[in-house]
């Protein structure tokens, strides 16, 4: 009774869990329910895996890549992709939103199962083992490893094991990589197909190209995630780090080249950087502060050089301008010649009216004649 109650308990949680994600992620949990009821059918379970010998042409069996990752055979595979499906959500959805998660479940899916199928195929060449050709594989290991870079994108220094020492701590960062050697380990002991191992690595490789180059950023025109904590060589510990760098540098240049990678381009506010240092190649650093403070020093010297020169004129204090003084020399000959003209107007006047006096007066004594 009491391990049907906790079953019970369980099972309500889970569900709870997933009644609050959005519809996107109640259809994807729903397809892989609907898919373990569909394993129980020899013939279509073999239809729906990814078999490298008939996936590929002649046979054409695609559709296997597509269905494969949703396949899974036992219950509780089915119940660990639905819990963490639902724990992805809630991380990642206010992120990304909802379309954006489905795109990175079926693009990380496929392209796990595609690119795993493919080495086979390659491995088969060199080898001639026909096991290699009819290794039939399916599950949604590669879209777990996918969430794990998701994980390490969104909370690179999150501590999934604590510890007080800093060499047993387990880190977000470096649960891909430590996923990887644990699914290597079993391949190797038996304990788990020899196709998880290829499986779980290109879905690790897959998902951090897709969300490092191509992923769109919400409310932004820009794609990816450049930066440095999400560099490929940060998923491995602090001493492996350069020399993973050495080895992912050329690989990645190379991709670029071939156009598979798009270049690595940066865009800097330059309105909100409050300083800006400028490192040129082949200076180091001693030398960079030399100059520095060689540069410093003169910018004092001609800062000093012109506090000593004399103060500009203030403009407070009325200054006489040339312009100012021109109207008063040329109007003293206006105004002679003003009174000139008023006098000889004022005398030809009264010229003129004594001489209409005379004329009058003349008249006057000739008509008393």
């Amino acid at each position: 009774m009491a391990q049907r109650s906790s079953a019970t308990v369980l099972t309500n949680q889970i569900l709870q869990a997933v009644h609050r994600t959005s519809l996107a992620v109640k259809v994807l949990c729903a397809i892989l329910v609907v898919f373990y009821t569909l394993s129980f059918i020899p013939s279509v379970t073999d239809l729906l895996s990814v078999n490298p010998g008939t996936s590929y042409p002649p046979h054409f069996r695609l559709w296997s890549f597509v269905t494969a990752p949703f396949l899974e055979t036992h219950w509780w595979n089915v119940l660990i992709d639905v819990i963490l499906t639902a724990m992805a959500a809630q991380l990642l959805e206010p992120l990304w939103t909802s379309r954006e998660l489905l795109i990175f479940v079926l693009l990380v899916g496929v392209s796990s199962s595609l690119l795993a199928a493919f080495l086979f195929v390659l491995l088969y060449i060199p080898l001639r083992r026909d096991s290699l050709l009819f290794v039939s594989f399916h599950g949604f290991l590669g879209v777990l490893s996918g969430y794990l870079v998701a994980f390490k994108q969104v909370m690179p220094d999150h501590s999934v094991i604590p510890s007080s020492l800093r060499a047993f701590q387990l880190k977000s960062q470096m649960l891909p990589v430590v996923v990887f050697v644990v699914s290597f380990a079993l391949s190797l002991n038996g304990l788990t197909s020899v196709a998880c191992t290829p499986v779980v690595g290109w879905g690790i490789v897959v998902s951090w190209v897709y969300l490092r180059f191509y992923q769109r950023r919400r409310n932004s025109d820009s794609r990816g995630d450049l930066s440095d904590t999400f560099a490929f060589a940060t998923f491995f510990p602090e001493p492996l780090q350069p020399a993973v760098s050495a080895l992912s540098v050329p690989l990645y240049n190379m991709l670029v080249r071939v156009k598979l990678c798009p270049k690595r381009t940066r865009t800097v506010d330059i309105a909100a950087l409050s300083s800006v240092t400028i490192n040129l190649p082949g200076m180091d650093k001693v030398d960079a502060e030399r100059r520095k403070q060689k540069a410093l020093k003169a910018l004092d010297e001609r800062l000093n050089q012109v506090e000593s020169q004399p103060n500009w004129p203030s403009l407070d204090t009325d200054v006489v301008s040339p312009t100012d003084t021109e109207p008063e020399k040329s109007g003293a000959p206006v105004a002679d010649a003003t009174r000139n003209v008023q006098s000889s107007a004022g005398d030809s006047g009264r010229g003129g009216v004594d001489e209409s006096k005379q004329t009058v007066e003349q008249d006057a004594s000739s008509s008393g004649q």
